[in-house]
Formats: structure tokens, sequence, C-alpha cells
């Protein structure tokens, strides 16, 4: 059991407590405001201690080092639900990254996007060697798109589809059959429908990448004609006023850190919070159809967001208790709670704040995995 006080506490939802105090192993044990002085206890005057950052959607662990490796696109066939990211989840490839020293201890990974239904989407932690100890939950949804990349990646073959038309038949197609799939008993399996009843019958969402305007609202249209549970992915176009209920929905925005793009300028920051305020989960990724790799990257994307008019207390929500809750994994991380797991980091200044601001320690399940003071810029 370790303790440590005098901390200035960021619990990930939005509260700050002064002069707080943490027991925990490898989890939380106790959480306090102005805890009575243990002589026993760890001294974190004047540091700032934050859940361990969560990147909602990334492809660490099968990427890299380098792009000429990349196990997870499997581009033999558009419709591919049956395909599970942890089977080719490399915990040696997520360690290289280091990406627990730049704050982030779990991602969302994803077999991308580059078919109309890419695979399972699974959470990570970013340290460990043991897969299936990493593996904080596997088949949290399924991923798909409806972009242009999916089209790009089967045009070159003379494949369906070659049009969004094309991949929005097939994601209509395949979901119908998942219906009658699940409304009987059938007399042979048929794992890519397996894997979609799940969706279809509103226990998991769909995660599809949607970045203009009107590939989001094409997404919602499949969203309200199946009943689907949705998140909606590099919702770069994103508009609070394209429907009235945004019940079963949830959005993850995409990387801005290529600056060439245009689709950046159309952001509407005004949009995001007042979606975020109406309790509509919304999270900051490092993730698009042009993934970004750089370990910076999603504290990069949080202060481009915060700079550009998303509001400064709902930034850490989003990159800590926002993406928990929307891949699953609220009951384990994501904020500072009694309970929950001990992945957590403390800070010398705020980093979503100051570019001066160090990492000095980082624990993932209790365990101090870094303590050597880090820049991260």
């Amino acid at each position: 059991m370790t303790k440590i006080q005098h901390l200035t506490l960021f619990d990930g939802k939005g509260k700050v407590y002064h002069d707080a105090g943490i027991t925990f192993s490898e989890r939380i044990e106790a959480l306090e405001e102005k805890p009575a002085p243990d002589p026993q206890a760890l001294d974190g005057s004047g540091l700032l201690l934050m859940p361990g950052f969560i990147d909602s959607l990334n492809r660490w662990g099968g990427v890299g080092p380098g792009w000429q490796e990349d196990d997870y696109a499997e581009i033999s066939n558009p419709i591919t639900p049956e395909l599970d990211v942890s089977f080719a989840f490399d915990p040696d490839n997520m360690m290289f990254q280091e990406l627990y020293r730049y704050g982030l201890t779990a991602c969302g990974i994803t077999p991308g996007s580059a078919n109309v239904i890419s695979g399972q989407i699974g959470a990570f932690l970013s340290y460990g060697r043991h897969p299936e100890k990493v593996c904080l939950r596997s088949s949290l949804g399924i991923q798909a798109s409806a972009t242009t990349l999916p089209t790009q990646t089967y045009k070159e073959r003379k494949e369906r589809p070659m049009t969004r038309m094309g991949s929005f038949a097939l994601l209509r197609e395949v979901l119908r059959k998942a219906q009658i799939y699940a409304d009987k008993v059938p007399q042979q399996r048929d794992f890519k429908l397996e894997a979609l009843v799940p969706i279809v019958h509103r226990e998991k969402p769909l995660f599809i990448n949607a970045m203009k305007r009107f590939e989001i609202e094409a997404a919602l249209r499949i969203k309200d004609e199946f009943q689907l549970r949705m998140v909606l992915c590099s919702a770069y176009e994103i508009d609070e006023h394209l429907r009235k209920d945004w019940s079963d929905l949830a959005i993850i925005m995409g990387d801005r850190t290529d600056f060439t793009s245009l689709r950046y300028r159309r952001i509407d920051t005004e949009s995001i919070n007042h979606l975020a305020e109406s309790g509509v989960p919304v999270a900051i990724s490092s993730f698009s159809d042009r993934c970004a790799s750089g370990k910076e990257s999603l504290l990069w994307n949080a202060q481009l967001y915060q700079k550009d008019g998303v509001k400064e207390e709902w930034i850490l929500p989003m990159i800590t208790s926002q993406p928990a809750k929307i891949l699953g994994i609220e009951d384990l991380c994501g904020s500072l709670e009694v309970g929950k797991r001990a992945d957590f980091c403390l800070w010398s200044e705020n980093p979503l704040q100051s570019f001066r601001a160090r990492l000095m320690d980082v624990y993932v399940g209790g365990k101090r995995v870094d303590q050597h003071p880090h820049d991260c810029w």
C-alpha cells in the first residue's frame, strides 16, 4: 500500500481537489481532501495528480516501428467483422513507443478503416509485455468506415466498393443479414454475422469513421435504420443541429496534427461544447484515416482543440473519463475514484496549459513504471 499527500488532484471528471491524498495498491484504496498528516506518506507538494490519458482510437501495437510493418490492414475483403485486433496486438511494439512517458496509460486499438467493416476494437494498457495482462477489454465494438478510404483501397482492383454508394450498400446488406441471423437458430455458424449480432442487438456500438458532414449524416441514417448504438469517429464536421436526439451516440474527434488538411477549418467547437454539456460523450484522439503515430500527438491534439474553442474544463475529461466511457472501460480506469485501477501520473505543472510541464512519475496498476522527469514537448 502506497500513500501520497499534499497533491493537487484532478479527478478526470471536472473536479479539482487541493491538498489531497491518495492511497493505492493495484487499485485506488482511498482519496482524501486535506488528510491528516502521515509521516509514512510520500510528499507530493507542488505536484499535480491526473488520471492516465486514454487515446480513444489508434493503431499502436501493430504498426511500426516505421510504416513498413502494418499487421492491422486486412484488405482481402471489405467486410471483416470477425477480425479481432487483440490477435494482432504486440505489447513490445506498444512498449517501443514509450507512450507512458507522455502520460498515456491506455488506448483503444482499432484494426483501422481501410475496409467498410474492419473488425473488432480492444482497449490495452500502454505498459506491459504480457498480451493478456495488458488487454483491458477485447471486442468492445466494431470499426466501420463511411470515408473514401475503403473505396480507394478496392477501386484499384476494380472490386466493390468503388464508391460510397457501394460502401453503404455493403454495410446495409451485412447488417440486415446479421439481423436475420440473430433472430433464428442458424444451421451453420457464420463468423462474420455472429460478430455483428452484438451490434444489431445494441449490446455494443458500431464505431464508424465519418469525417465530413454528409458522411456523418449518412452514418446517422444507418444508425436510425438499424437502431444501433454508434460512435462517430474523426467527426471533424460534427454539428449539434444534425439531429435533436443524440441518445445512443458518442463522438471521437480526430487527429489535427496534419496541418495540410483543410477539414480542420470546418470544426465547430461551439457544437462540441454544447454536445458535451448536454451529456453526449465526446473524446479527443490522435486517430484518423491519416493515422498519427507520434507519442506526443494526444497532448498536441488536446491543446489544439482547446486553442480553437473547446472549453478548458472539458479537455481533460475528453482524454480520460470520456474515452473510458466510450470504450466501455469506465469501471476500470479513466478517472480517479476508489476501486478503479491505479493508473495515474504526477506532473510538475498542468500539461494542458503549460509547455513547461514535466511528467515526474507514472503509475500503471499501482506499479511505478517511470520515475525520471520528462519534458513532453
